[in-house]
């Protein structure tokens, strides 16, 4: 028919779109939270970015990650749940040589990122 055009509008589009920008941002592993995992390196730039009351199953996640010069300062708010295991990815795929996780110096952490037993008030890592 010619005026046919299928099952028009094709939101599913924008729902896979939606999805990606989640998936970059935060992935629901069964064990853990992965935080920034495909987030690139621009989007902590400058301002950074900021997430707010993000749905997951471990919780809303409400988080802040910005790098200035060569610092990561990433931060939680409240909502996910207490004992809920993360892992944050480094958006420049680089070891840093400092960490600290609430003040408190890490030690398990690689290029890739580190991975930690419950959410904390403030990562920073330094390269």
């Amino acid at each position: 028919f010619p005026r046919y055009l299928g099952d028009m509008p094709h939101t599913w589009i924008g729902a896979e779109y939606a999805r990606t920008i989640f998936g970059m941002l935060a992935h629901e592993d069964d064990d853990r939270l992965a935080l920034l995992l495909g987030t690139p390196p621009s989007w902590v730039a400058g301002e950074g970015l900021k997430v707010e009351d993000l749905p997951t199953m471990y919780g809303p996640l409400n988080m802040s990650a910005r790098q200035s010069d060569k610092r990561l300062r990433v931060q939680l708010g409240s909502g996910l749940g207490k004992d809920t295991a993360l892992s944050v990815s480094w958006p420049n795929r680089q070891k840093p040589t400092r960490v600290t996780v609430d003040g408190k110096q890490a030690a398990d952490f690689d290029a890739n990122g580190i991975r930690l037993a419950k959410p904390f008030k403030e990562l920073v890592a330094e390269w």
